[in-house]
């Protein structure tokens, strides 16, 4: 008698054990993330399209709304932007103006084109007839078929996959000013390697 209440005892420890194990391994499953959870969407991000914060800009010159930004109505925005960086009417502005219209026009104070890009003489100020020739130059750029407007589709790119470009390719996706690349191409130290003033 004594062996057979071992032998059941026995039993259902192991059947006990065996249904933990089973409820243990239902809550694995059911708290388990799907197969390639989290990479459908960064490869979807791969794939699509961004555009470089000017491009907001020249959206925003879109006076009448046909998603055609023309050359005429970038002529014609331009001196409105400009009084919103030079409200003080002194002619010319330094950083801090400059990056504040960036903040508000494309989003960020760092946006490119900055100052230095702007900046085509390297004496720490920005003029009216720089701030226009800079952004002329961003437009014809941005112009891919050269036809005197900017569709939306020519502010479109696609980010190269970092799984497969080179390191080459990524620094140029992550350059936000396609005619000269990052600051322009231009360096914030004068020529005798001093750190250039941040003006207002």
């Amino acid at each position: 008698m004594t062996d057979n209440r071992s032998k059941f005892s026995a039993a259902r420890t192991l059947l006990i054990a065996a249904c933990c194990a089973v409820t243990v391994s239902c809550a694995s499953t059911n708290n388990a993330e799907p197969l390639n959870a989290g990479v459908l969407p960064s490869d979807t991000m791969l794939r699509g399209k961004v555009t470089r914060p000017v491009g907001l800009l020249f959206t925003g010159m879109d006076s009448d709304g046909d998603s055609v930004t023309s050359r005429i109505e970038l002529i014609e925005a331009i001196p409105l932007h400009w009084a919103r960086i030079d409200t003080a009417s002194k002619g010319d502005v330094g950083a801090v103006s400059i990056a504040e219209w960036s903040q508000v026009t494309m989003g960020d104070r760092n946006a490119l084109p900055n100052y230095l890009s702007f900046d085509a003489d390297l004496n720490g100020r920005i003029t009216r007839l720089e701030f226009e020739q800079r952004l002329i130059a961003e437009f014809e750029a941005s112009d891919l078929n050269s036809d005197g407007s900017i569709g939306r589709s020519e502010l479109l790119y696609s980010l190269p996959d970092p799984r497969q470009a080179t390191q080459g390719e990524l620094w140029q996706a992550n350059s936000t000013s396609s005619p000269s690349g990052p600051n322009g191409g231009r360096s914030n130290r004068n020529g005798n390697g001093q750190r250039r003033p941040v003006s207002r």
